[in-house]
């Protein structure tokens, strides 16, 4: 189901800005024993993608929740929704012992449907053929760091960030972050606005024609610095057909 939800806006993850309730309705908290460790997305009421990077083997799936329909982790209301996860799911091709590795895509099989209203909705997927062209106008959003030694936020923080070609990608961040077509780099440089710990496993979306379609999931980059770098995204797209 598309979602034009979000609307215009301004601010950034880390030294961020907070997100509005209701402005990013697909975003979930993946939470380990009542702690935030990643983000994901909803796909639909039985479905949620994220980072395969965010499981490691000894992750035990009965200690894992999906919380969503929230903002605030000290504000829960009537309008968020906890669920169990029944099965995990990451890509034949990721390997967890590898830092640098193709596959960094996960699916979550919901125990409970998901129920839809205005603060928990689907994002839209693009199709394998899509293509959005660098310098794009992009969101990336999350609970991780939003001040270089500082612990994760509260709060859902929301970056205004740009596409960036693969190869200047390359050349900023320098070996071993090598890019190709199984992923994207996206950054705001002038405003110093990139995805930081935390933020793993989360969307990178675009508004194309009026729907928010998720073309990245928060996969790795530079520790953060005060020097912002460009984040590496899994390419949504390449592994669409797999979803």
């Amino acid at each position: 189901t598309a979602c034009s939800c979000a609307t215009e806006t301004q601010g950034k993850i880390l030294g961020g800005q907070d997100a509005p309730p209701g402005r990013w309705p697909w975003q979930v908290s993946l939470q380990y024993n009542g702690h935030h460790i990643c983000g994901g997305t909803i796909l639909d009421q039985h479905w949620v993608l994220t980072a395969a990077h965010c499981f490691p083997r000894s992750i035990r799936i009965n200690d894992l929740r999906v919380l969503m329909g929230i903002t605030n982790f000290k504000k829960r209301s009537w309008k968020s929704q906890k669920t169990r996860i029944k099965q995990f799911l990451p890509h034949p091709t990721y390997k967890h012992r590898q830092v640098l590795t193709d596959g960094d895509i996960a699916l979550l099989q919901l125990r409970t449907p998901v129920r839809l209203s205005a603060f928990v909705r689907p994002v839209s997927v693009p199709p394998t053929t899509f293509q959005m062209q660098p310098q794009a106008e992009c969101w990336v959003t999350g609970w991780g760091q939003v001040h270089y030694k500082e612990a994760p936020v509260m709060t859902l923080q929301e970056a205004q960030v740009f596409i960036i070609n693969n190869t200047y990608c390359e050349l900023y961040l320098g070996l071993p972050h090598p890019t190709h077509n199984t992923t994207l780099c996206a950054a705001n440089l002038r405003d110093r606005a990139m995805a930081c710990m935390g933020d793993s496993g989360g969307p990178l979306v675009c508004e194309v024609n009026g729907t928010w379609l998720q073309l990245g999931v928060v996969s790795r980059g530079r520790v953060c610095l005060p020097t912002v770098a460009p984040s590496v995204y899994t390419r949504v797209s390449y592994y669409s057909a797999w979803i």
